[in-house]
């Protein structure tokens, strides 16, 4: 056996910061990809109004644009009227405020329970 010929990089020890830094939150996946879903949104809905030759109405697209109005028959079976209001605020909001306020939770629920 000879000498070896390559010497070992020297590393530092990993600590619990470095260990963070490297390891990507649930959370944090989440609030990216909302940000991203909603400024593609955003994006794809400005450009479609400004390309609109009759008329330049913004369509806002809410989640009972995506989904038949059957799926959101529980809302009215809710007890409590603030849930009601609520439910049907968040159904009827457009899609891109939604998507902006899922990842802004993400990122708060990341901050407060991220490891």
């Amino acid at each position: 056996m000879g000498p070896e010929t390559g010497a070992e990089k020297p590393t530092l020890p990993e600590s619990i910061f470095a260990r963070e830094i490297n390891q990507v939150n649930k959370f944090t996946i989440l609030g990216i990809a909302a940000f991203l879903g909603g400024a593609l949104l955003l994006g794809f809905q400005a450009i479609s109004t400004l390309m609109e030759t009759e008329g330049s109405a913004w369509k806002q697209i809410s989640l009972l644009d995506i989904f038949d109005a059957s799926w959101f028959n529980w809302i009215d079976s809710l007890s409590l009227v603030m849930l009601r209001h609520t439910a049907d605020f968040l159904v009827s909001m457009p899609l891109f405020l939604l998507l902006f306020g899922i990842g802004t939770l993400a990122f708060l629920l990341n901050a407060v329970f991220g490891r």
